[in-house]
């Protein structure tokens, strides 16, 4: 979908989530469950990354969700391990646009 005259995303894999697109962005796909943003803000701050973005959607509480964050800068491959070790992520993903 577009707003304007950018593109949104509106849905992703069947999960509800409205986002803008930006240049660097955080895919993650974890489990639904309490201090999973907190950790992964933690994580974000103790590497000096800014957020500029973040958007959730979720399938029902306790479930499949996703979180999509916009970055001020491209994540290190030692960053994105970080996150992947984080408690409930199933999947983490650099995207560039």
């Amino acid at each position: 979908m577009f707003g304007g005259d950018k593109p949104r995303l509106v849905s992703v894999e069947n999960i509800p989530l409205e986002a803008e697109l930006g240049g660097n962005m955080l895919f993650v796909r974890n489990l639904d469950k309490p201090g999973f943003i907190g950790a992964l803000g933690q994580t974000m701050g103790a590497a000096s990354v800014n957020i500029a973005t973040f958007h959730l959607g979720r399938i029902a509480p306790g479930q499949d969700a996703i979180c999509l964050v916009e970055i001020d800068q491209p994540l290190t491959s030692a960053l994105l391990d970080a996150v992947r070790g984080l408690p409930n992520v199933i999947q983490v993903k650099s995207l560039r646009f």
